[in-house]
């Protein structure tokens, strides 16, 4: 039997929410690193372990297929492209999975020479990707061209891109997000004002120049088709628009035209494309480069303090208790201050701890809403009970915990206050 911890009077001391001036490692964002399997090479699992950052809950898996160009893929590189994910999801990585026939550059040369082929492929795969849905973020491009970045392929028609979405979308299925390498190529997938969809974007060329290296296009929207590349302004406007409800990020490149862009307007991009995730060793001079400039918060590097960015970053600003009619609600302010929204969706859960004892309070709040730089203010009841006040975020999901950017976190939950 829990004891008597309930009290008529509401006397709530709030804990000294300071905001922690560091990069905190939560799903679904963040710096990634690349790592690279040649099917049917059987991976070093030991060595691939100790290549793993604890601090990057994000990584890229490229499974390079060319060597099955010319024919089906057979039981054993189906085997091993699970274990690698197997090992992925036991190490509780995020993965943005790619398929590639191409690690050279040479994607005519090296892709099947019938679109056949690469149906079949698909196809076989898709079983394989439906059973490692909780750990695959985003199925990244869809298979074809140099690198298997979209471009240097004879499968980009439209005619190609529609039956090669059709065929992801399935092996994907409902949780796994997908992406494409231009906005272009996901107008021609998607009519305007789509309700829904699965598909974010994916830009390996962000600040490389005006262009993005051919992400985007030179003529002014209202000269061109909705299917069409259009200039960087008319693009950025649609990634902004479109990135409030799926997935972005990319490779930072280091621009062809000297000098760097300033910080500023570094920041600026990046939270107006919403990004998400970034490659954290390409472009190397870029990235060395910001490694060393400073940055808003003192004493940290810009390179980190993107870093801390990237996706969301939520921060609770007041929690207060309210008591009218008997009925007892908490008030949070919480600030999305990273670039980009939560895609994911949680299990937020007020809890009051005493003693030893757990009151648990489910609550409707969505962190999805919650788009960068944005405030809200949320409510729930709250039993009348004394002890400390907790909240705590798990994906519905995988039960992955979301860490608030605090320095008081206790076993994955924040500490709000006390009530007494």
């Amino acid at each position: 039997m829990l004891p008597n911890i309930f009290s008529k009077h509401v006397n709530f001391k709030p804990s000294a929410l300071k905001e922690d001036l560091r990069v905190i490692p939560n799903p679904c964002r963040g710096w990634y690193q690349i790592h690279y399997f040649h099917i049917p090479q059987q991976p070093d699992f030991q060595e691939l372990h100790w290549c793993l950052r604890e601090d990057q809950p994000l990584v890229m898996a490229v499974i390079h297929i060319g060597a099955y160009q010319s024919k089906p893929m057979d039981p054993s590189a189906l085997h091993i492209i699970s274990q690698i994910l197997d090992f992925f999801a036991l190490h509780r990585k995020d993965v943005i999975l790619r398929f590639t026939y191409d690690c050279k550059g040479l994607g005519l040369l090296h892709e099947p020479a019938l679109f056949s082929q690469v149906e079949e492929h698909i196809q076989q795969l898709s079983p394989l990707i439906h059973d490692h849905t909780k750990t695959i973020f985003i199925l990244q491009g869809l298979f074809v061209g140099s690198w298997g970045e979209m471009h240097g392929s004879k499968f980009l028609s439209p005619i190609h891109l529609k039956k090669l979405h059709t065929l992801v979308e399935s092996a994907a299925g409902s949780d796994t997000w997908l992406a494409v390498r231009k906005p272009s190529q996901w107008r021609t997938l998607h009519k305007p004002n789509e309700a829904s969809t699965r598909m974010g974007l994916f830009d390996d060329g962000i600040l490389g120049s005006d262009t993005h290296l051919g992400t985007f296009g030179f003529q002014n929207r209202t000269h061109t088709q909705w299917e069409d590349s259009w200039c960087p302004d008319d693009e950025l406007l649609f990634e902004e628009q479109l990135c409030r409800n799926v997935p972005h990020g990319g490779e930072v490149v280091c621009p062809q035209q000297m000098p760097f862009p300033s910080a500023s307007e570094v920041l600026k991009r990046l939270r107006r494309m919403h990004i998400s995730y970034l490659n954290c060793a390409h472009d190397i001079t870029l990235l060395d480069d910001w490694k060393n400039t400073p940055s808003p918060w003192p004493g940290i590097s810009f390179y980190d303090y993107v870093g801390a960015h990237l996706g969301y970053r939520f921060c609770i600003r007041t929690v207060r208790l309210r008591e009218a009619h008997h009925v007892r609600r908490c008030e949070i302010t919480i600030e999305n201050t990273g670039f980009a929204p939560c895609y994911e969706e949680y299990d937020i859960t007020l809890e009051i701890i005493n003693a030893g004892n757990v009151i648990q309070q489910e609550t409707h709040w969505d962190l999805r809403t919650l788009m960068s730089g944005t405030t809200q203010v949320w409510s729930s009841v709250l039993p009348q009970a004394t002890g400390r006040l907790y909240l705590s975020a798990r994906r519905k999901k995988d039960g992955s915990v979301l860490h608030f950017a605090h320095d008081n976190l206790e076993q994955g939950k924040l500490f709000l206050g006390s009530i007494r």
